[in-house]
């Protein structure tokens, strides 16, 4: 595979008008949240997860709802949408349906749908990832930085489902190939994904990352799916390479 040069990572993602994004996968989902809700913060962005999250930091929106949904979308900048969780120290969805409803008065809406106890892969839950049926983009993030260390609980949340899952045993070394599955594998990565769907190749850092994650986009379109871009980039450098597109 030809390598590209790279790009500003907004560029790579290239969302359209109007997008509802629901980040799920892990290895860096909070960090390309913030980066895109950023790069739209001169437009009216949402900003909010259907799971559980850090109470965000103040530098990351421009303003933040606890009650009074009806008023969102009413200014401009990132307006963050929040319930605080029983330990206040984590968010999650207001079940109030103004949020939802408030959807249409923004620019971009962009959601943090999937939990990895900040760990580098995971198997899924029966109840996650939690995808809005609003959403027309699910973005899947996944570390290349993963491969080459080993199956267990420094590495994978949910370990003993994942080790069922993919039929491995736990210690065994991360593989191109075992990433690639847990792309594509029924009830992986994009099992209920809405919309157009990315994914996102994180943590590229170095050459051989890249080549890494070249290899790694040429398994898993050895195999029939639905995504219809896959980028190799850095949440932190704030860049990205298409490495391949429908």
């Amino acid at each position: 595979m030809k390598t590209k040069p790279t790009k500003e990572l907004s560029e790579c993602f290239n969302l359209p008008e109007k997008a509802v994004v629901s980040i799920i996968g892990s290895g860096g989902k909070t960090t390309l949240l913030n980066y895109l809700a950023q790069k739209y913060a001169a437009e009216k962005v949402l900003v909010a997860t259907t799971t559980k999250m850090r109470m965000p930091e103040k530098n990351e929106y421009d303003q933040i709802y606890f009650s009074e949904f009806d008023q969102l979308g009413k200014k401009s900048g990132i307006s963050f949408a929040a319930r605080v969780t029983s330990d206040e120290e984590k968010v999650t969805f207001p079940s109030d349906p103004a949020v939802r409803a408030s959807f249409a008065n923004f620019d971009q809406v962009f959601l943090e749908a999937d939990g990895s106890k900040q760990l580098p892969l995971k198997a899924w839950a029966d109840f996650e990832p939690v995808i809005l049926p609003e959403t027309t983009v699910t973005i899947g993030v996944l570390p290349i930085k993963a491969l080459h260390k080993k199956i267990n609980t420094t590495t994978v949340h949910r370990l003993p489902l994942f080790l069922e899952w993919l039929s491995v045993v736990a210690e065994k070394e991360i593989s191109l190939k075992l990433l690639a599955e847990i792309v594509i594998q029924e009830k992986g990565l994009f099992y209920l994904a809405q919309g157009i769907e990315i994914l996102f190749i994180n943590q590229v850092d170095t050459k051989d990352d890249l080549e890494n994650a070249q290899q790694l986009a040429e398994e898993i379109n050895q195999f029939p799916h639905q995504i219809t871009k896959i980028i190799a980039g850095s949440g932190q450098k704030e860049e990205g390479i298409i490495l391949w597109e429908k």
